[in-house]
């Protein structure tokens, strides 16, 4: 658990805790296909890709979690991006959600509760 000034307490992803068996990020650009999730919390995401998105940026998310089937889509906006400082083509991004569906956000947030106490 991350704690900062933010509304929900975001989750760390740890492979083998727990992660999205599928993400899909896709925008006016096109489709990401290079991404990884960082964090997640009720109202955004943290990833990292070697493809650069762009601050202000219009995205759509598709997230589905181990042992449940049924996607998460969530629609959001690029809040932040940063350049690694170590690795010279990968960045970081903060993806704030501006539309998931009341249902869809109570599963994520019991899904995230669940499995930072170990009853995911």
């Amino acid at each position: 658990m991350i704690k900062d000034k933010r509304s929900y307490t975001r989750y760390a992803v740890f492979l083998g805790k727990w992660t999205c068996s599928k993400i899909s990020l896709s925008c006016a650009n096109g489709p990401y296909t290079m991404i990884t999730v960082d964090n997640v919390s009720g109202s955004g995401l943290g990833v990292t890709s070697h493809e650069k998105l762009a601050k202000g940026e219009s995205v759509e998310l598709e997230l589905v979690f181990p042992g449940d089937d049924i996607p998460i889509f969530v629609k959001g906006r690029v809040a932040w991006v940063r350049k690694d400082p170590d690795v010279g083509n990968l960045y970081h991004a903060g993806v704030h959600f501006t539309k998931i569906h009341t249902y869809d956000k109570k599963r994520l947030i019991k899904y995230l509760h669940g499995s930072a106490t170990g009853q995911a």
